[in-house]
């Protein structure tokens, strides 16, 4: 036996959930345009850190150059603070 279904609101339901499944794969095609965009951020922000960290360590290797020859004390002392303030960046960055 068939039933008919004309007085049932079946077939509203039916579109009003199509609309939805719709409306949400537009979200999600939005959403995975927006991760991909943070992700290429991330990694250009994970590439200066790891530039900034490469940066500092050379600072900290000259300043052990600089000061493990016999300098005047102005200029030991600066490299003391360079080489310092260099292995402090270093270090952060290697936590972060």
């Amino acid at each position: 036996m068939a039933t008919d279904c004309s007085g049932c609101s079946l077939a509203s339901e039916n579109a009003a959930l199509r609309a939805e499944v719709a409306r949400l794969q537009r979200e999600v095609t939005r959403l995975r345009r927006e991760v991909a965009k943070l992700q290429k951020r991330i990694r250009r922000l994970l590439e200066v850190i790891r530039r900034v960290k490469q940066y500092a360590l050379g600072v900290y290797k000259e300043a052990g150059k600089v000061m493990s020859k016999h300098q005047p004390r102005g200029t030991w002392s600066l490299w003391k603070g360079k080489g310092e303030t260099a292995r402090e960046v270093y270090n952060r960055l290697g936590r972060e």
